[in-house]
């Protein structure tokens, strides 16, 4: 986050103002800290104009290798904002079963 902060402009006084997130908040995300929650990784986002993948990279996480991995994964984010907690859990635990089974196959 610390290398498109610059990009933008934007000081380190400058985005926990803009992001309405205490300097010590955005110090944490920068250092890769604390793993944030999405609504927590998107108010940085949204001040410094960039997608998720790509603060998310800038955070040191893969990003995704294709336009269509992009759209797929942008799809589900919008879609597990929309559920409740309970459902989020009992998507998280298939979403993980799914992976577990993906390892399995090799």
């Amino acid at each position: 986050m610390t290398a498109l902060r610059g990009q933008h402009g934007c000081g380190q006084e400058k985005l926990p103002e803009l992001a309405e997130l205490s300097p010590e908040s955005i110090a944490n995300l920068e250092r890769s800290i604390n793993l944030p929650g999405l609504d927590t990784i998107d108010v940085p986002r949204t001040a410094l104009d960039v997608q998720c993948r790509e603060l998310l990279d800038d955070m040191g996480t893969s990003p995704a290798p294709d336009p269509t991995r992009q759209r797929l994964e942008t799809r589900l984010l919008t879609t597990v904002r929309q559920l409740d907690r309970k459902l989020l859990e009992v998507a998280v635990e298939q979403a993980e079963s799914l992976l577990g089974y993906a390892k399995r196959r090799g």
